[in-house]
């Protein structure tokens, strides 16, 4: 057992016994769930003499744990599978008054070839700290974040950190305080979880630099403009380098609701970004996006009308976006039923218009039967088979 198993060891085996301690004396609430994940693809091309062929699959576990007791919680989750464990992540967190602390610890590996030899193991990945406290209708919360911002490659470990304020005024006015150090907007994925917020990988570099103030994000919604218009205003500045304005004016009265989001790049050149007008009615909506040039750049619709809604009642999907002197860029559309228990969708999806060029079908069936969750998923393409995926989960 190499070093990174034996810190991952100790420190598992660590919680388990202070949980066993800890709950001795009192009943605990445990929950959890445990997923089987299979999917399977064809092996080799289907071809008109031969429809079916080998099928490839993999096999992807997952388990969830959770435990609280007095106000203390603690959450285990990891995705074990054919090629062994791939990432475990523990959450603790605790309630003490107004106070709220939540510590994450997140490891994980990599095999593929772009990976080092060691991070063919477990390894750490990242801690992240919560710290939330409320008091007379305020919210701080801070966040800070210690990564490998290098991973799966050597190992390059910085600190980050985001500080937030909010809060809301007696008219109910919202506003928000944000800002960043050694820490950006981007979001940040490993396997299948993604986290908001990154460390700046510059902040790695040795001698160590003071803390790099990277952004400052201002939000105020809910701004009372006349009866039925409200607006919202987002200022976002990286480095007090460029600052991006974005104005929304929400009219929620009249015959047709719509909204207007309006978008500055930079405010220190007051360069116009784009304009997005969104007309909404029932379950439909329409949306032009402009550019810079007061040009339409893009156009999107969306309709979700029910069918038949007093008997058998279905429901219809619609997507479609397009282009001036393109046509359709995307599309889909889909039928989703429901009945008891179980829910059936099928969705077609296209592009490349006019004419539009089918590029493929989903067929989806999802299942709860007491304890047990089914979610089932065939994927095809023109004239092939793509993948059969399927999930099934225990909740206990």
């Amino acid at each position: 057992m190499n070093q990174q198993r034996q810190r991952v060891f100790i420190l598992l085996f660590s919680v388990v016994v202070f949980l066993g301690v800890w709950v001795a004396p009192a009943q605990a609430d445990v929950t959890g769930s445990f997923t089987v994940h299979v999917v399977m693809m064809p092996a080799v091309e289907q071809t008109p003499t031969s429809e079916i062929g080998m099928l490839e699959f993999d096999l992807q576990n997952e388990i969830n744990l959770s435990l609280v007791v007095s106000g203390f919680r603690t959450t285990f989750h990891g995705h074990f599978g054919l090629a062994g464990v791939e990432d475990m992540i523990l959450t603790m967190a605790v309630l003490i008054g107004s106070l709220d602390l939540e510590t994450q610890l997140v490891f994980g590996r990599f095999d593929d070839d772009d990976a080092i030899p060691d991070k063919e193991q477990l390894a750490f990945i990242k801690k992240r700290l919560t710290t939330t406290f409320n008091f007379g209708g305020v919210t701080l919360k801070n966040l800070a974040i210690f990564e490998d911002t290098n991973f799966p490659q050597s190992p390059q470990y910085a600190f980050g950190d985001v500080m937030t304020i909010s809060g809301q005024t007696t008219s109910g006015v919202s506003i928000e305080a944000q800002s960043g150090f050694c820490a950006d907007t981007t979001s940040n994925s490993i396997k299948k979880h993604t986290w908001s917020f990154s460390v700046v990988p510059e902040c790695h570099q040795e001698p160590k630099p003071d803390l790099l103030y990277t952004f400052e994000k201002l939000t105020i919604n809910g701004i009372p403009i006349a009866p039925s218009i409200t607006g919202k205003s987002v200022v976002e500045c990286i480095q007090v380098q460029a600052c991006e304005l974005s104005q929304t004016v929400l009219v929620s009265g009249g015959v047709v609701p719509l909204s207007a989001t309006f978008t500055i790049e930079d405010l220190f050149t007051f360069s116009f970004g784009t304009a997005t007008l969104t007309f909404r009615s029932g379950s439909g909506s329409l949306s032009l996006t402009f550019d810079g040039a007061g040009e339409i750049d893009n156009v999107s619709i969306t309709l979700g009308p029910t069918i038949n809604p007093d008997t058998n009642p279905a429901t219809l999907n619609v997507d479609g976006s397009l282009e001036p002197g393109v046509g359709l860029v995307d599309g889909a559309i889909g039928i989703e039923v429901t009945r008891g228990l179980i829910t059936f969708e099928a969705d077609a999806n296209f592009s490349d218009g006019p004419p539009a060029t089918f590029e493929g079908v989903d067929f989806s069936v999802d299942a709860t039967i007491d304890l047990l969750e089914v979610e089932a998923t065939l994927s095809f393409e023109p004239g092939e088979l793509v993948q059969i995926e399927s999930f099934w989960t225990v909740n206990f």
